[in-house]
């Protein structure tokens, strides 16, 4: 009988592995590898024996259901000019972006040399 409740996990079937692993991945969560020859029926069993590495090792990864942060603006200084780029919704971004490449267009030299 089960004591622990199922963990979410994706299977990978593996020709390279000789053995099953399991992984946890940053933002992926945890996967499970497995040779070709292995009883996928024994997933299970494999991971209420190892519930308590896999609780503690899914307890250590950040909080991804919290949206990210993200500035309100960022400011691009490029040959001389400064610009600054804001998020938001509609064509803001694409106007920012139009000027950027007529500020490198200007002066593909400058740029380049900047760049390497």
């Amino acid at each position: 009988m089960s004591l622990h409740k199922p963990f979410a996990y994706s299977l990978r079937v593996s020709r390279k592995a000789k053995y099953a692993k399991l992984k946890i991945k940053p933002f992926g969560g945890l996967e499970v590898v497995i040779p070709l020859r292995f009883p996928k029926k024994a997933v299970p069993g494999l991971l209420e024996q190892h519930a308590k590495w896999i609780q503690r090792q899914l307890k250590k990864q950040p909080d991804l259901s919290r949206e990210p942060v993200l500035p309100d603006k960022i400011h691009l200084a490029i040959n001389g000019y400064r610009t600054e780029v804001v998020y938001g919704i509609g064509n803001a971004i694409d106007f920012a972006l139009d000027e950027v490449v007529k500020m490198i267009s200007s002066s593909p030299r400058e740029v380049v040399t900047a760049i390497g």
